[in-house]
């Protein structure tokens, strides 16, 4: 958790200097970090590749334990981290500093629910 906290704190500066693109990158990879730090929490392993480890998301969501994950969000922050990461990439989003402040709220979000959790549970 601590390096999603610093993932946002470094989405946070980047923007403040004007580098969106690492802005993006930042901020999508904080929203990962917790989401890889709650399944190793609760399930001790983490699965391999982001699909599976955002449907384990989905599926805490599904079962309550989760309350402030919206797959779309998500998605839309992935996409700007691959915009910004791989430029020759096609995707179609635009990396702007609204869109990419946008982001780091969607991540931080995200963020402090999976702290929130892991709190309740006495694991942080």
């Amino acid at each position: 958790m601590d390096e999603s906290r610093g993932k946002l704190d470094a989405a946070r500066k980047n923007l403040e200097l004007g580098f969106v693109d690492t802005a993006a990158h930042e901020s999508y990879y904080a929203a990962e970090n917790a989401a890889r730090a709650l399944i190793l929490a609760l399930e001790g392993n983490i699965p391999k590749g982001k699909t599976l480890i955002w449907r384990k998301i989905r599926d805490l969501k599904d079962k309550g334990i989760v309350t402030n994950y919206i797959p779309e969000e998500i998605s839309t922050c992935y996409a700007y981290r691959r915009r910004a990461d791989y430029v020759e990439i096609d995707e179609q989003v635009e990396i702007t500093e609204d869109n990419i402040m946008n982001s780091i709220e969607i991540s931080s979000r995200f963020v402090s629910d999976v702290e929130g959790i892991l709190k309740d549970k006495g694991m942080l």
